[in-house]
């Protein structure tokens, strides 16, 4: 009898190798027994190999934004099966000593923010719809990065999470110009290779008392202490668009 192929889980690539392995494989191993069915973690390690791969077809189960959860229902026959029902913003923010007059005239000016296709920078830049009128994005790797682009000058404005902003800004030296509307939380969607049946075990498995030990570091990561909650694809839905302009996905 042949080995039963294993299902294929991956996420946004935010951490490194190390660190998303120690995330994600005590969930992996969780899933695997929950089904009877080997479910394996593929690390990916940049967003260029992660949006190939996802288009593809590559992977089974997926677990990361709004937007790429959105993408997946409606382009690649996924169903979407739990979320984080933490809500989340973004900020965009500049010193105190910035003269704002008006998103729409801040095209002139960088921003530190995270390269897209991050949701808070597509946000950002969904603000601008004359293409010739688009601010230069100075790309950064975690908030911190972001917020001391803002205070020493390296950048006019900065895109980051709301939550991460307030707590890097405890001495108040940025304030906030503009504030997105509350976005659903992460979520993990399964391909259409994972079955019904399948669909439904793990979602079980994941709503289930015994998924909080297994689950306890992305749910650190993302402080949603209570666990997750069922998905409904129609929370997700209007936030496919903010991929339009991206390379490959339309």
């Amino acid at each position: 009898e042949q080995p039963a192929e294993p299902l294929v889980f991956t996420a946004a690539p935010r951490e490194s190798a190390q660190a998303a392995a120690d995330i994600y494989e005590p969930i992996t191993r969780y899933l695997s027994q929950a089904l009877n069915h080997p479910v394996v973690y593929r690390y990916v390690g940049n967003w260029g190999v992660y949006r190939t791969q996802m288009l593809r077809g590559d992977y089974d189960l997926v677990f990361d934004g709004p937007h790429f959860n959105s993408y997946r229902a409606e382009k690649l026959q996924h169903q979407l099966l739990v979320r984080f029902p933490v809500n989340f913003q973004y900020v965009t923010v500049a010193r105190d000593d910035f003269v704002f007059v008006g998103m729409q005239r801040l095209y002139r000016y960088s921003f530190c923010a995270f390269a897209p296709p991050n949701l808070g920078t597509l946000l950002l830049l969904d603000l601008f719809d004359n293409p010739a009128r688009q601010p230069h994005i100075a790309a950064a790797v975690s908030s911190e990065e972001i917020y001391q682009g803002v205070v020493s000058k390296r950048c006019a404005a900065g895109v980051l999470p709301l939550a991460h902003f307030r707590r890097l800004n405890q001495d108040g030296r940025v304030r906030v110009l503009y504030t997105t509307d509350q976005l659903p939380g992460q979520a993990l969607s399964a391909g259409p290779r994972v079955t019904a049946g399948e669909r439904l075990q793990l979602t079980t498995a994941l709503l289930a008392p015994e998924a909080a030990e297994p689950t306890a570091r992305l749910r650190a990561a993302w402080q949603a202490d209570s666990g997750f909650v069922r998905a409904s694809a129609e929370d997700y839905l209007p936030f496919s668009r903010y991929l339009r302009n991206e390379w490959g996905f339309y």
